[in-house]
């Protein structure tokens, strides 16, 4: 006879499995290529000194995504504490084992086993029942089954004293579930299914959708490389330093960047600013008209940086302004890469455009307006 039913223990053993094939590459990867969260620059700090070494140190190792990692470390922990708990039912019978006596005992030696045995666990000498429990069903049968000759046959035979057993088909799932008042059990097998076979695989896909979008070792998007290479913005040979912000903004991490209605008070102020420092742009329609709403918005947030007006940015757009900066070096990259990248006939780069992204980079790594 063949019975079915679930198993708490198996069902934690499946469970950790399936999280230990998450956390180990998670874990690597934020150890191997995840980075701090910190901002790549640091925006320029006019009158204020920087904090120390030690909590410069302690902010980088305790940030947001180290504490989700410990997190989910201790989780993994917790996990294999109980299926290091519940794995005890699995274990075969075994009364070598359960008398603790090495295979090949002589029956004195058995003997004196079982009765150092029951002077902890006998009813009489031990009140728990649950030590009755475990003398009546494990240590009275493993002294049988290794002295009575019926029961020892039986062991030999079927690997219990007691003869036979029933085959006892475990399903990896808790046992509640097959209970026969348990009414939330089948949405507990869709949520299992959901969880640990279809979400897995919508995050793959997701994963390696997004994944083609981006290129190189900055990552890149590949629709901005085409922008850089072939567009009204791209870069060009005789392309000067007063030229190159206007082709670092339109890429597609700025296109995308969003800009929602809550943001026009925010932007309103913004324009003030820039136009405080940069009159000559109150007249250049090109600038504020002909361009997309998140570019202008980057171009924007890129001056006020070269212009050390950091603190007078709106707070709605504080982390647009991180996003913008923390870009901002990866595109440059490119942007030099594509500079001087050799061209027919002679095979040479382009020196002007090169010489002005690097003048670019350091603008921008110490805010300094590039006039």
């Amino acid at each position: 006879m063949v019975e079915h039913k679930g198993s708490t223990s198996l069902f934690a053993i499946f469970a950790l499995s399936l999280y230990s094939l998450f956390l180990f590459p998670y874990t690597i990867y934020r150890i191997s290529c995840g980075g701090s969260e910190e901002t790549v620059v640091q925006p320029y700090l006019q009158g204020k000194q920087k904090k120390g070494g030690v909590s410069r140190v302690l902010r980088k190792l305790f940030n947001k995504g180290n504490l989700v990692l410990i997190a989910l470390w201790l989780l993994w922990a917790l996990l294999l504490w109980y299926v290091s708990i519940t794995s005890k039912d699995l274990k075969p019978f075994d009364p070598f084992e359960i008398l603790k006596i090495e295979p090949g005992a002589t029956t004195a030696e058995i003997k004196k086993a079982y009765r150092s045995l029951s002077l902890q666990y006998h009813p009489d000498k031990n009140p728990d029942p649950r030590a009755h429990a475990y003398f009546a069903e494990y240590i009275t049968k493993a002294y049988q089954a290794l002295t009575d000759e019926v029961s020892r046959g039986n062991y030999e035979k079927y690997g219990h004293p007691d003869g036979p057993q029933a085959m006892d088909v475990g399903v990896a799932l808790p046992t509640w579930l097959f209970t026969k008042d348990s009414k939330v059990a089948p949405l507990m097998l869709l949520g299992l299914v959901f969880c640990g076979i279809l979400a897995p695989l919508g995050v793959a896909s997701w994963y390696m959708l997004r994944s083609n979008r981006y290129t190189g070792p900055n990552g890149v998007m590949q629709d901005t490389m085409s922008l850089y290479y072939a567009s009204k913005y791209n870069v060009k040979e005789s392309q000067s330093l007063v030229r190159i912000p206007e082709t670092l903004v339109f890429c597609m991490e700025f296109l995308t960047l969003p800009t929602p209605g809550e943001q026009g008070a925010g932007l309103e102020e913004l324009r003030r600013v820039v136009l405080r420092n940069n009159p000559d742009l109150k007249d250049k329609k090109a600038f504020w008209v002909k361009r997309h709403p998140s570019v202008l918005k980057a171009h924007m947030l890129l001056l006020a940086h070269l212009d050390r007006e950091h603190d007078s940015v709106p707070a709605s757009l504080k982390a647009d302004l991180n996003f913008v900066l923390t870009k901002t070096p990866l595109l440059l990259d490119e942007m030099i890469k594509i500079a001087v990248l050799p061209r027919p006939p002679l095979g040479h780069g382009w020196m002007t455009p090169a010489v002005a992204i690097v003048e670019m980079m350091q603008c921008v790594a110490q805010a300094l307006s590039i006039s």
